[in-house]
């Protein structure tokens, strides 16, 4: 990935960077919309931390309230750790990467802002989103048994009742589910095979809501879990890391095609490759905020600091149950 110039805003469309220089702390966002209606481009803003993402947002919402302003945040986990990201913050990912697979709406300029941190991860490809997503809506028919199908085979876990995003419950003929992007979960009325409505609903009182147009169906996590995905996982895990011989609680949580707590670590060995954020926009604009630099070597740091922590116990132990570290450069860039 480009290194981005130190103490400058850095807008590039593809020709050379452009630097601008003494731009007071905070207004860096206000200079991000002045791009913004100055191009036909979208923009990537991309802020040092999650701190200033978030002011950066509030900042863009504020100065162009029409706009179409998508947030990109990163893992809320350290680098090799044994926790996957809080599923809210995948599924507000997940819905921005499929968010950008859609046209804008008309006259609405988009912006995406991010994080160096979350800029830096890699992502899965265009196509993993665009091959996965289901447009649901009133009058379509489809059948009940097929849409509870789908839901599993991109990760909703079946519960009784839905409260969280990822989350799918059925009941007689209606069935509820928690999708990435919405900040209310679905419901969709089936009479027979033909959905006859759609509205959200309220995930503490159970009550239904207003009536919607339809939902997009994507994901929950950002790899899936389906036979050749888990077989392609496989592979790259015994190329990575050698034949397994013995007990291997990932290995075999994966085999099975079930969760494992982390998995999202070894992203890369789901997918037979890997983008960045703006393969997802084209063209697009990108705007560093001052001090990006510096926070991406402190963050290239950090990553290899626990992946040389990780790698060490490995050789030491030599043990397939041991945590199996995949190299910096297939998960950051």
């Amino acid at each position: 990935m480009k290194e981005p110039e130190e103490q400058n805003a850095n807008a590039s469309g593809g020709g050379e960077p452009i630097l601008i220089g003494e731009v007071p702390d905070g207004a860096e966002a206000f200079l991000a919309a002045d791009i913004a209606l100055d191009t036909d481009r979208p923009v990537i803003f991309i802020a040092r931390d999650d701190k200033r993402l978030a002011r950066a947002a509030a900042l863009l919402r504020f100065r162009l309230p029409e706009a179409e302003l998508l947030r990109f945040p990163a893992w809320d986990c350290l680098p090799y750790d044994r926790v996957s990201p809080k599923a809210d913050l995948v599924a507000t990912r997940l819905a921005t990467l499929a968010r950008l697979l859609r046209k804008p709406k008309v006259g609405a300029r988009r912006i995406v802002v991010t994080s160096i941190n979350a800029f830096m991860q890699r992502v899965p490809p265009p196509d993993f989103i665009r091959k996965l997503s289901l447009s649901l809506r009133p009058g379509q028919k489809i059948g009940f048994e097929a849409v509870q199908a789908r839901l599993v085979d991109l990760g909703f876990e079946r519960v009784s009742t839905v409260t969280e995003p990822g989350e799918f419950a059925p009941r007689g003929g209606i069935l509820d589910f928690f999708p990435a992007g919405r900040s209310t979960p679905v419901r969709l009325d089936f009479f027979g095979d033909e959905i006859e409505s759609v509205k959200s609903f309220d995930p503490l009182t159970q009550r239904s809501d207003e009536a919607i147009k339809g939902v997009v169906l994507g994901p929950v996590h950002e790899f899936v879990l389906s036979e050749d995905s888990v077989e392609r996982f496989r592979t790259e895990y015994r190329d990575t890391f050698g034949r397994v011989k013995g007990e291997d609680p990932l290995y075999e949580s994966v085999s099975a095609g079930r969760l494992h707590a982390g998995l999202d670590q070894w992203l890369p060995l789901f997918h037979e490759q890997m983008a960045l954020l703006p393969d997802y926009l084209a063209g697009a604009e990108l705007v560093f905020e001052p001090e990006v630099g510096a926070a991406k070597d402190a963050r290239l740091e950090t990553i290899n600091d626990f992946y040389q922590a990780r790698k060490s116990v490995f050789e030491a132990e030599k043990k397939d149950h041991s945590y199996k570290p995949i190299a910096p450069d297939r998960l950051y860039a």
